[in-house]
């Protein structure tokens, strides 16, 4: 019983200790208009030449190395972004980084290249 118990508890601690689960959630690019609809703003993290070749109307480019230092002066604390890049990768990284500063945040799992909605292009 008492081995039981102590497994119990060491299962536990590595239980608390994991970091697996993320603290915002990931949606589909299919759900990113709905949520535009309700009060969401889009924060494309590709570079500013990418966000300039085309983007989604309305969106805000604030790039992932902009991020990474720590600049995103552009962005309000106490607005909702939905976070896309061009795959999904880069989005969840920046995702994660707006997130631990403090910002509300849904990543899109994909990208703009799976984007079929309106672009704003030059």
């Amino acid at each position: 019983m008492q081995k039981i118990f102590i497994s119990l508890i060491a299962l536990l601690l590595i239980a608390g200790c994991s970091n697996s689960q993320e603290s915002f959630e990931t949606i589909d690019i299919t759900t990113i208009e709905d949520k535009v609809a309700d009060g969401w703003k889009i924060v494309d993290v590709r570079e500013v030449e990418e966000f300039e070749n085309g983007h989604i109307p309305n969106a805000i480019n604030v790039p992932l190395s902009s991020i990474s230092q720590g600049e995103h002066s552009v962005l309000e604390q106490d607005q909702k972004y939905i976070v896309i890049c061009q795959s999904g990768n880069r989005s969840q990284k920046a995702s994660e980084q707006l997130h631990k500063a403090g910002f509300q945040v849904l990543n899109v799992k994909q990208g703009m290249g799976s984007w079929t909605g309106d672009i704003v292009s030059p």
